[in-house]
């Protein structure tokens, strides 16, 4: 299923939206520091897909099949500036992955 967010897409799979249910598809960013010891080190932004069963009132939903696709709002901002094509996937060993997501100020 594909879902326009501004002027980017998401695009997640089927088995993903199957095993969702009636809970919420949640894009969150995380920050953390880089592996360098100084103050000058870069922070490493990375996104993640998580279920959850309660919607927190800050994030931005969209419906998607039956269910809704949630989140921060500078995950939306990313990918509206960026045109970005996202996809969220569901892998054997790490759960849910997102693939084609880059950060934009």
């Amino acid at each position: 299923m594909e879902i326009q967010v501004g002027k980017g897409t998401i695009t997640i799979e089927g088995s993903v939206l199957d095993g969702i249910g009636k809970n919420y598809l949640v894009l969150k960013l995380i920050t953390e520091a880089g592996p360098c010891t100084d103050a000058m080190c870069q922070i490493i932004i990375t996104i993640h897909a998580i279920v959850e069963s309660n919607l927190n009132p800050e994030l931005i939903a969209f419906p998607a099949g039956g269910t809704y696709v949630a989140m921060e709002p500078a995950v939306y901002r990313s990918i509206d500036r960026g045109r970005q094509s996202v996809f969220v996937k569901e892998t054997r060993h790490s759960g849910l992955v997102v693939k084609g997501f880059t950060p934009v100020q």
